[in-house]
């Protein structure tokens, strides 16, 4: 899904006159996975902590800033660990709210600079999973198809088949560990299909590496889990749901007719399995959506509003996709769903705040 998300194979199999429906996403087993995407551990050394009577506005003015997910702080060393993801909110930002507060905080170790690598090695890591491509060197006719599909479909591994008569191709997408492409290629020719490899999911497959992330096993190291305080009460690493954020641009939507417009859709077309929130942002014309991509996908969101009210959303883009730039989120812990509970207006689907959208800050709205 990293390098071909499921949108694009369902429009090529389209181009190519396969008319396909999706049954199950891939993306759902990377965002399972218990690893975080787009999220870092920074340290912070905090001057101003002395005993456990700081703990609490330390925590409260980390935990208020968008972007940060957790927070532990060592009351011996003076030393905060923040789960955050960098590219909504940079380490120094953080030292910047502490010292607002005239809190004395530094940057120790800034968890975002190996993120990016780190990132792709994991993804790399898990993915055993590719497509081969094979050249038949005889004509493939109609009744060929199923002799080897059939044929292939018995390997292990082996997930799904398919063939262009015209250019004599078949196409395998395999676990590459279950099945390696030369057993997909001998197959084939014990069932009198001599073929040329045209392309080796196993070859794009070789640097994968055991990778650890080792960012976060430093920042454990360092806290030696001695007088540690979690700001949650729940220790061990950051969570990812199934749930991935995408941002839609659009244009026209300029009040809070077109909130309300927004809000009914949503709330009439998508169930919480779907869309767990979303978050209006009038300033900037954009629309932050948390939605589980195996379920509902950022482009049929955007052809629903586009479709469904043309006048406000009929130019409404995906900026982003969640799925594609692999944008996962963690869990909703107790923390953060008792305070978008007690927040009420603001983050409730029961009002709009109207203070909130013109000022700039994104409304959330959930169900």
């Amino acid at each position: 899904v990293f390098m071909t998300p499921v949108q694009n194979i369902l429009s090529r199999l389209s181009d190519m006159g396969y008319e396909a429906q999706l049954k199950k996403d891939g993306a759902e087993d990377l965002t399972s996975d218990p690893n975080p995407h787009g999220m870092c551990r920074s340290t912070l050394y905090v001057e101003g902590i002395c005993c456990a009577s700081e703990v609490p506005a330390v925590t409260s003015i980390l935990k208020g800033v968008h972007g940060v997910h957790r927070v532990r702080i060592n009351i011996t060393t003076r030393l905060v660990y923040v789960d955050h993801d960098p590219f909504i909110v940079p380490v120094h930002e953080l030292t910047e709210e502490l010292n607002e507060e005239r809190f004395g905080a530094h940057v120790k170790r800034d968890g975002s600079k190996s993120l990016r690598e780190a990132q792709k090695r994991v993804e790399q890591t898990r993915n055993t999973k590719g497509r081969s491509a094979f050249r038949i060197s005889k004509n493939v006719r109609e009744p060929d198809v199923t002799i080897i599909q059939s044929t292939l479909s018995n390997l292990n591994g082996v997930l799904r088949i398919g063939i262009n008569l015209q250019e004599r191709m078949v196409y395998c997408d395999h676990d590459v560990v279950l099945s390696k492409t030369a057993v997909v290629k001998d197959t084939l020719e014990k069932a009198g299909y001599e073929s040329e490899v045209v392309r080796d999911a196993e070859d794009e497959l070789k640097r994968v590496i055991d990778v650890e992330w080792s960012h976060n096993k430093q920042g454990d190291a360092e806290s030696g889990g001695i007088g540690l305080v979690d700001s949650d009460g729940i220790n061990g690493a950051i969570k990812t749901s199934r749930f991935v954020e995408s941002t839609i641009r659009a244009p026209r939507m300029t009040n809070l007719k077109d909130l309300s417009k927004l809000e009914k859709m949503m709330k009439k077309k998508y169930t919480t399995k779907q869309v767990r929130a979303y978050y209006p942002h009038i300033p900037s014309r954009t629309v932050k959506i948390e939605h589980n991509p195996a379920l509902v996908s950022a482009p049929s969101i955007v052809n629903l509003l586009s479709s469904t009210c043309v006048e406000t959303f009929g130019d409404a883009v995906v900026a982003i996709d969640g799925a594609v730039e692999n944008l996962a989120l963690p869990f909703m812990d107790a923390y953060e769903e008792r305070g978008r509970m007690e927040e009420g207006g603001q983050f409730g689907s029961r009002g709009l705040g109207v203070g909130v959208v013109l000022s700039g800050i994104f409304l959330g709205c959930e169900y």
